[in-house]
């Protein structure tokens, strides 16, 4: 049999015989068997699908079902899941019978192996199509957004607001699209979804909460820094956990920081080394001036000293999360009045 130059994207066809789909996009992944599987009932009909767990099955059990005939239809799809798995087993001789397979496969089956990491072999030189289903990259999930809104649920996403989506959900397709969904019953038929609604409806990731607590502490405004935390508890429903952390890390870096500038560390050395990025690195930077190591080291022993008290149920978290911001605050207000006279 000839060998086939494997597709490495584009579309499934029924006449497909060996086909990899490789990566860790698991949204991806149930798309392209879902191509396949209407692909193939396409072209041949009823299509049985058989379903093999890799670490589990053995070699007879994927070759038997490929090779044998359906009783109830006529045409079948076998996947393999986990197949590195499979492939790696035998030391070598499930590997070297598939691809034995692979040049003389049966025409009444399709295999389709589907794994996290795939290892290219020869093997993949027989193969009709090998394809990788990985994370996309901000800017491609952000023009997904906009595809999949317009094809799958015939609504418009502005891309400035496929690109807020992402950047608060992160690149995981199953998110993204059960997102797309909600926002597309919230619009009427006809309209956008903006950028503006992705911002009232879409809740921040939490790298933005971390930095919204710690933004309203640096501000030396205790009466925001309070109204700050009552609204990412109340209204975000950020984790009281995570606002502890963004807490203790904010002290972390205002105690580095103002080390380093102790030590004379020009600035831009001491953004690079506390890894102080954007703006809010300037305000780390003042705050840090207005104290000194000794005085942040107390704040931060403070800080873990309640952490503690909390997971050991001694204080209630979300009243000791406004606590502590607007203590901190008020701390960083002292010092500021201090440095300035």
């Amino acid at each position: 049999m000839a060998k086939r130059s494997a597709a490495k994207s584009g579309s499934l066809t029924g006449d497909m015989r060996l086909v990899v789909l490789s990566g860790k996009e698991h949204f991806l992944l149930t798309e392209r068997t879902r191509q396949l599987t209407a692909a193939l009932e396409e072209k041949h009909g009823d299509v049985g699908v058989f379903r093999f767990d890799g670490a589990a099955a053995t070699l007879a059990d994927v070759l038997d079902e490929l090779r044998s005939y359906g009783l109830m239809q006529g045409y079948k799809l076998v996947i393999v899941d986990d197949a590195d798995e499979f492939m790696k087993k035998g030391d070598g001789e499930y590997r070297r019978a598939m691809e034995r397979y692979a040049a003389a496969p049966v025409d009444h089956a399709t295999l389709l192996l589907r794994a996290d990491v795939w290892y290219a072999g020869n093997f993949d030189k027989s193969c009709d199509a090998v394809i990788k289903c990985e994370e996309l990259k901000p800017d491609a999930a952000a023009q997904w957004c906009v595809e999949r809104a317009n094809g799958e649920y015939g609504i418009t996403m502005r891309l400035e607001a496929a690109v807020l989506l992402v950047d608060r959900l992160g690149c995981g397709l199953v998110r993204l699209d059960t997102e797309i969904a909600k926002l597309g019953s919230m619009v009427e038929p006809g309209a956008v979804i903006t950028r503006d609604l992705v911002a009232q409806m879409v809740g921040k990731s939490r790298e933005e909460q971390g930095w919204e607590i710690q933004s309203a502490v640096l501000s030396g405004d205790p009466g925001h820094a309070l109204a700050k935390t009552r609204e990412l508890l109340e209204v975000s429903r950020a984790p009281v956990e995570l606002l502890m952390w963004s807490l203790m890390d904010l002290c972390r870096k205002l105690h580095g920081t103002s080390r380093l500038l102790a030590e004379r560390t020009p600035p831009f050395e001491v953004k690079k080394r506390m890894k102080l990025w954007g703006p809010g690195g300037d305000a780390f930077l003042d705050a840090a001036r207005a104290g000194t190591p000794h005085r942040f080291a107390q704040l931060l022993r403070q800080v873990v000293e309640r952490d503690v008290k909390v997971k050991t149920g001694q204080l209630t978290g979300e009243r000791n999360v406004e606590a502590l911001a607007t203590l901190l605050a008020d701390r960083l207000s002292g010092a500021s009045a201090v440095a300035s006279r």
